[in-house]
């Protein structure tokens, strides 16, 4: 997640995270905290202070995992990455009166 090339979190400054034990410590904690990443933890019993996020988690849920079955990681990876590809680019987007944003078509080189 955070290789200089490839890593989806090699630009990134801050990481927000919520009280859940997983992200306490351990070796994912290790990892992002050698990349120089700051953690910024969100208050307890705030499940709406992250609104994008949970709008995003439940878009992904009840547009793709729910009509899925994932017999590999490979199979779910390629499904993350295939309507990622469709949300961004796609998808209307009710906020922007359902249209798509210039900013979310792909590039042409």
């Amino acid at each position: 997640m955070t290789m200089d090339e490839y890593g989806a979190m090699q630009d990134a400054k801050y990481l927000i995270l919520d009280n859940d034990k997983k992200f306490q410590d351990g070796k994912f904690r290790k990892i992002i905290e050698d990349s120089e990443i700051e953690f910024v933890k969100i208050p307890n019993r705030s499940p709406n202070l992250n609104a994008f996020a949970e709008r995003w988690v439940r878009s992904i849920k009840d547009e793709c995992m729910d009509h899925l079955m994932f017999l590999r990681e490979r199979s779910l990876r390629y499904a993350v990455r295939e309507y990622v590809m469709h949300y961004n680019c796609e998808r209307n987007h009710q906020g922007i009166d359902n249209k798509l944003s210039a900013l979310s078509r792909p590039k042409t080189d």
